[in-house]
């Protein structure tokens, strides 16, 4: 059952949420995986799948996130923007994906989901000019260098650009300017299912005077 097994995750990495945050996250789950069939929305086919490969890690990075607005680029098919949604409905939350199918599913989660504080956006990251988000996310979008650049016109000062990557991002950390680098925070995530551990990357906006 896609309930028990998400609970047993839940409580493997000690994520504490709520009945009510729990009963989104499986309304999600099952929604996602009926417009899959018809969009192919993501790789995955079951709901086992959907929750160690790609639920879970959105889930562990909560714990990161600084307070306020967040936008989350290269949404897709909800992951981690979405899904950090669920689990906090009161934050307002901005997806932003250029894909007119993924967005579409994006607005129906919304509105079916009642997640009132959740704006979908049709767009490149690089097309706002707007800096007033405290925090953006992003998850296999770009490679760092290009995400840092394109996240610049998103992020308020002082504001926080937390980037998942796989655990092998060395290339990616070497490409960018040493002074770049060494702003950077670089977090081990917990293993899930087996699989090998996830890295987030955290730099920080300049905070202006």
């Amino acid at each position: 059952m896609p309930r028990n097994h998400l609970n047993a995750r839940l409580e493997e990495l000690d994520i504490d949420l709520d009945g009510p945050a729990r009963q989104r996250l499986e309304a999600y789950l099952s929604l996602l995986m009926r417009w899959n069939r018809a969009y192919n929305l993501t790789a995955a086919r079951d709901t086992g799948t959907l929750i160690d490969r790609h639920l879970l890690d959105s889930l562990v990075v909560r714990h990161h996130l600084p307070p306020g607005a967040l936008a989350d680029v290269g949404s897709g098919a909800g992951f981690p923007g979405l899904a950090l949604a669920l689990v906090e409905p009161e934050r307002p939350v901005t997806l932003i994906d250029s894909n007119g199918k993924k967005t579409r599913f994006l607005r129906q989660c919304a509105t079916e989901l009642g997640l009132s504080h959740v704006q979908v956006r049709q767009a490149r990251m690089e097309s706002f000019d707007q800096r007033t988000f405290a925090v953006v996310t992003a998850r296999a979008v770009a490679p760092l260098v290009r995400l840092i650049e394109g996240t610049r016109c998103l992020l308020a000062p002082g504001g926080a650009l937390l980037a998942l990557k796989g655990e092998r991002n060395e290339e990616e950390l070497a490409e960018l300017p040493g002074e770049v680098a060494a702003e950077l925070e670089v977090h081990e995530l917990p293993a899930i299912a087996g699989q090998g551990r996830a890295r987030l990357v955290i730099r920080r906006a300049p905070v202006q005077p």
